[in-house]
């Protein structure tokens, strides 16, 4: 009888949620200059939203009913878990999101120089643990690597049974760079080769080796006064030696003797 009352409940929910959609999205945003920024989007559609609350109303008709944008939001708020919230973006900036037909929250926050969020060991991050002091890159002269374990969250049993009841996910992790990369393991690349984009119900890691031209500029730049300053270092030391040298030859020079009265 139990497995029955599951069964059937698992039908219900299909008949709510079949053609729904719900959207992931974990955007990283590097600038010419170093700076990374974090978009986190979680979102979804109008009729997820009447079927999930429906279910949670306790209706059974499997036809959910039309609500309001106010009782959906509502709905959304509600059910945001404020631990997961604060474990999980309790640095970044939070907004409504409503575009394209869905309806949710996104979470901004800049990382900063990512010089500081270099590794020393190369473990991979998790997506799920991406705060401010995270070290998401590891770096190889002005090579830089990056390297993330795809969130658990998106490649769950209950991710696969909502997919079976119908309803679709839209999970993306997508990197935006200002020059192309060296490697990628994305799932799609733009023409223009600088938006990199993760399936994250296939992927399992974010891997992509990539360079920043002012980066390296600005190494270049530091390079050429430190040359300069041991040239003219070098050129000191061996004027001081020739000095040094003269000075002692003039001191051992012999002393002619005095002719006689």
């Amino acid at each position: 009888m139990k497995k029955l009352y599951g069964l059937l409940i698992l039908g219900i929910a299909a008949l709510f949620l079949s053609g729904c959609t719900m959207k992931v999205y974990y955007g990283l945003d590097i600038s010419n200059d170093g700076n990374v920024t974090v978009t986190v989007i979680n979102a979804y559609d109008d009729e997820m939203i009447d079927g999930m609350i429906s279910m949670k109303d306790g209706d059974m008709s499997g036809e959910a009913k039309t609500n309001t944008d106010e009782e959906r939001w509502a709905y959304i708020d509600s059910s945001e878990s404020e631990e997961d919230n604060e474990n999980s973006f309790k640095d970044y900036q939070k907004e409504k999101y409503e575009q394209d037909g869905y309806k949710g929250y996104k979470y901004t926050l800049s990382f900063g120089k990512i010089d500081n969020l270099v590794a020393s060991d190369g473990e991979a991050v998790s997506m799920d643990k991406m705060q401010s002091d995270s070290k998401l890159f590891t770096k190889e002269g002005d090579v830089y690597k990056l390297n993330i374990k795809a969130s658990e969250d998106t490649n769950s049993e209950s991710v696969e049974q909502y997919e079976q009841m119908g309803a679709v996910f839209d999970a993306k992790f997508v990197v935006t760079l200002p020059q192309q990369a060296k490697s990628n393991n994305a799932t799609s690349v733009s023409e223009d080769g600088l938006t990199y984009t993760w399936d994250l119900l296939s992927a399992k890691t974010i891997e992509l080796e990539f360079e920043l031209p002012a980066v390296a500029e600005e190494s270049k730049s530091m390079l050429i006064p430190i040359l300069i300053g041991a040239g003219v270092l070098v050129v000191v030391i061996i004027v001081g030696c020739v000095i040094a040298k003269g000075k002692k030859k003039k001191t051992e020079a012999p002393v002619a003797p005095a002719e006689p009265v």
